[in-house]
């Protein structure tokens, strides 16, 4: 893909990441760490065969919680 945009709608800022990131030619980025501010709907877009292509994902956090054995 070309022309590779990921954003977090509603917010209409555009994620930075790294292209030397990418391992695949999926375009996929990893994410390492998130916290509940991250949480929403992100899309990605890019530019395939000359084909723009865009996708909605939703992303949600969930805190795990260690409960104390007795």
């Amino acid at each position: 893909p070309t022309s590779t945009v990921f954003e977090k709608t509603g917010v209409g800022k555009t994620l930075a990441f790294s292209r030397s990131l990418q391992t695949s030619s999926d375009a996929s980025v990893p994410i390492q760490e998130v916290t509940s501010e991250d949480q929403g709907k992100y899309r990605c877009a890019g530019t395939v065969q000359g084909r723009r292509l865009t996708r909605t994902m939703q992303l949600v956090v969930a805190k795990i919680i260690q409960s104390k054995k007795k």
